[in-house]
Order: structure tokens, then sequence, then C-alpha cells
């Protein structure tokens, strides 16, 4: 039967082989994967069902084995390059499932077996039962081992990374195409839906955001039957997804002409977004990035006008509830990391104040090289005006 896998079996066995190593230098025996991200990275199995509990044991020596619900057992099938599968019904406690078929390994009594702690999707009532029947085992934080290797990008997650700014930029042109006074942003959600699916992709992992006249003044501003007025600024930030790796970008519209605070707002975002991406490039650190932006928004006058701190954030694999991997690697000032080639980062800069009920911002996804940089999104970087 057909595999329906995103990367050759090759490329799946280097990553497991990679975190094996890890796991070796850590002195552990095993992995338990409860991240859904990771579990696709390692072994190709996805599903939208993630909201059940699932499990990849990685073992030390040899080949993983995919822990799911029973209803999965066909996705895992046909979705995963792995010969070794195992499942658990409905009510039972997946717990049991997973050291059952950890001991199948024939581990040592005390081994050292490695928990992903950080998780969202293993909960306080499953890590509870893993820790009062893993007897033979002892469990450890085993966060950022697979984090670790999936910061830096294959040349296949690249082509899907551009496969998946490609549909965002699909969806970013139809948003601003069907902006209209008297229509309402359901509309334009719904147009951006359209566009996106039918350019090939999947569903989105968050988004896409649409905020329109007051609420483009909020983070993460969504749609909701808000009628479209002349003198509203809309802010659209779109995500798109290809074999589940996501890209986006963000755009600003003025439905009719823009005032004096929205120009000066759409201005100082662009400017200090286009400063983030003069200097990146192998061998930077985020921390001089950073301080680069905030100083082009002190230029501009809105030096404290930011919400928050960071610049970009790594973007790859993502299912809701976020398209990005902020919690692998962030351009800002601390955690300060050095850039290598093979990063990809998503670069939202915005400057918003929902008390004066105006919002702006830019954003781009940008490619590390081995040189320089590959700016992947392409879509015209002007503050949109639609009369």
């Amino acid at each position: 039967m057909t595999k329906e896998l995103a990367f050759e079996v090759t490329e799946f066995r280097e990553r497991v082989q990679a975190v094996q190593e890890q796991l070796h230098a850590k002195g552990m025996d095993a992995l338990l994967v409860h991240t859904p991200e990771n579990i696709y990275y390692l072994s190709g199995h996805h599903t939208p069902g993630y909201y059940a509990y699932q499990c990849l044991v990685v073992p030390s020596v040899g080949e993983p084995t995919l822990v799911t619900r029973t209803g999965e057992d066909a996705n895992a099938f046909a979705c995963s390059w792995l010969s070794s599968t195992a499942t658990y019904d409905d009510g039972d406690d997946p717990a049991d499932a997973t050291l059952r078929y950890l001991s199948e390994y024939d581990l040592r009594n005390d081994a050292i077996v490695g928990c992903e702690l950080k998780s969202w999707f293993l909960t306080s009532e499953v890590y509870l039962s893993l820790r009062e029947r893993a007897k033979a085992f002892v469990l450890v934080a085993g966060d950022g081992i697979v984090e670790s290797l999936r910061v830096i990008k294959s040349p296949a997650e690249i082509r899907y990374i551009r496969s998946a700014v490609t549909i965002a930029e699909a969806g970013m042109a139809a948003a601003i195409t069907s902006v209209k006074e008297g229509k309402t942003d359901n509309d334009l959600a719904a147009d951006i839906h359209h566009a996106m699916i039918s350019a090939g992709g999947e569903y989105p992992s968050m988004g896409p955001f649409v905020a329109v006249g007051r609420r483009s003044g909020i983070m993460h501003g969504i749609w909701g039957r808000h009628v479209i007025k002349r003198g509203d600024a809309i802010t659209f930030e779109i995500g798109g997804v290809f074999q589940r790796y996501n890209g986006a970008l963000m755009r600003t519209v003025s439905v009719g002409k823009p005032d004096v605070e929205l120009i000066a707002r759409a201005d100082a975002a662009q400017a200090a977004n286009l400063a983030v991406i003069e200097h990146i490039h192998p061998g930077a650190m985020t921390a001089d990035i950073h301080r680069a932006a905030a100083r082009t928004l002190e230029d501009h006058g809105f030096g404290g006008a930011r919400k928050g701190r960071r610049c970009g954030y790594s973007m790859g694999i993502a299912f809701a509830p976020d398209w990005g991997e902020g919690h692998i690697a962030s351009i800002i000032d601390t955690p300060n990391i050095r850039l290598r080639p093979g990063m990809v980062f998503h670069l939202p800069l915005t400057l918003r104040d929902y008390r004066k009920g105006v919002g702006a911002g830019s954003s781009e996804t940008v490619l590390v090289t081995e040189s320089d940089k590959d700016v992947l999104t392409s879509f015209d970087r002007r503050l949109f005006v639609v009369e």
C-alpha cells in the first residue's frame, strides 16, 4: 500500500539517528516524544486528532514506536515510515500503553527515560500516571532535544516553507482585493481561506488574522462580523501551510485616505522590519538584530510604543494553536543566540494602540543562507490604500 510520506525515509532515519546520538551523550536510554511537531518531524505521522494522547517512543538504539489511539491506526500507517506502531483504546490509560511498549525495548531496570515535560499535549493527568507507573524507569526532562534539530531546515523543508509562503501570499492578495466599505471582516476572512485552500494550502495552524478598525490595535485581532467603514485601518497577518510547514506575512490597508497617525506607524513598522532583515546573516547575534529594530523605532518616534520584545521567531512545522517556533528560537535580546544557515524566521513588526483605534504592521519570512539571507516573501510592502 502507498505511504503518504512528506520526506524520503533516509531523511527520517537521519533525524532519528541525530536524536539517538544526543540520547547517548546525555546518558538517556529512551525519549518519550509528545509534541505533535516533534512526532511529525521524526515519524511523519500527523493528524488533526492530536488532541488525543499520542507518543513517539524513541530508544537510544533501534526504531521508534508510535503510540496512538486505536482510531488513528490507519492514519499512523499511511503517514508514518515506521514499521512499529501501537494503539490504545478509548477509555484506557494511555500511560499504560506507553510504558508497555517502552518495556518491549528490554531496557535495564534503572533505565533513564527522557520525557517532554513542556509539551502542551502531555496533560498533568497523564504525566502523573506515567510517573506513578514507571517504577522500573527513571523519568527525567527531555525537552529541547528534537527542537535543537528542527531549528535548522533541510533543503526539502525549505522547499515546503517556500510553498507555504506562496499560499500565504495568495491569501494576502485575495484579502486586499476583497476590502470594500460596507463588507464585513467575515467576508475578507472567507476570501482569504478560499484563496489559500485553492492554492494548495492545508488547514491553518493559526489565524489568519483580520483586524478591522479599532481592532487593528489588538494583537491577534480576529474577524467577528465587524462592518468595514471609511477611515478604518485593517491589518492582515496570514500564514500558509504546506506539508504542515508554515510561512507568513503581514500587511496593512487603509480604507480611504490614511490619516497621519496610520502613515507614521506604517512607515516606522516597515523601517524597523527592514532593519531586522538587513542585519540577518549567518553568525549574527539576535541581540544585535533586536537593538537595530529598537533604534529604528526610536528614530521614528516610537521607541516605547511597541508591545512585546521579540521581533522575529523561527518558522517550520506547526499545528494549532501556534504557527511559529518561537519556543525554539526568537530574535530577541535574551536569550542571545547566533544565527546559522538553514534557520527560517517570521519577522513581524507592529505598532498598535487600541485606545487610539489604530494599528499598522509589516512582516516577512526570511531564510538564513550560507552567505547572507533570502527573503522568501515577495509581496508588495507598501501601505495599501483602498478607495
